[in-house]
């Protein structure tokens, strides 16, 4: 019994952590939609590319983190 009550609680508590997971996918691809205008605008065409490469790959915090360093060198480098 005690197996069984501690298997429904483990399962419970993974529910609750993936569903905060999937919150927080949501929140942080909301949150990097709002700033895709931005960045797409300030590229040119060859680095539009990259950044929808990067932009599509599975890893979303990476993916998000890669492209802001991107444009940031970017725009560096233009000015």
């Amino acid at each position: 019994m005690f197996i069984v009550f501690s298997g429904a609680i483990s399962y419970a508590v993974y529910q609750i952590v993936f569903v905060a997971y999937l919150v927080s996918e949501f929140i942080h691809f909301l949150f990097y939609f709002a700033n895709f205008k931005f960045v797409f605008a300030s590229l040119t065409k060859q680095n539009r590319i990259w950044i929808i490469f990067l932009y599509l790959r599975n890893d979303a915090v990476c993916q998000y983190g890669f492209a802001m360093l991107f444009v940031f060198f970017l725009n560096k480098r233009r000015i």
